[in-house]
């Protein structure tokens, strides 16, 4: 069995922490194949540092078929992928949990969950 395909959304501090533990061996099961973020210049700049591609939206990142992908952008961007994410089949890992306090969002992305 090959590697699980890493996404990443967000190319500040937090992500930036996951892809050097990637380069470093600290999961040596997990593979990084793309990041996207607010700003198409930092996300090839981070592409460029951590190996992977930079994508300019998330249906090209959902295109690369990342088994997970890690939101550490902001509360609007976990509203604006979430669903996205989940129905291309990708595990959605979320550190913008705040978007979750808007009660109908949060009912919306549960049942999109469970569908997929």
């Amino acid at each position: 069995m090959g590697k699980m395909k890493l996404a990443l959304i967000g190319c500040g501090y937090l992500n930036d922490i996951i892809a050097n533990a990637l380069k470093d061996g600290f999961l040596p099961e997990y593979e990084l194949v793309g990041v996207m973020g607010k700003y198409p210049e930092e996300a090839q700049d981070f592409a460029k540092r951590h190996n992977c591609k930079a994508c300019n939206n998330i249906l090209e990142l959902m295109d690369l078929k990342p088994e997970y992908t890690v939101e550490a952008a902001s509360p609007q961007a976990v509203k604006d992928y979430a669903e996205t994410i989940l129905e291309k089949g990708s595990n959605l890992v979320m550190l913008s949990i705040g978007a979750f306090a808007d009660v109908d969002f949060y009912e919306e992305i549960k049942k999109v969950a469970l569908k997929n």
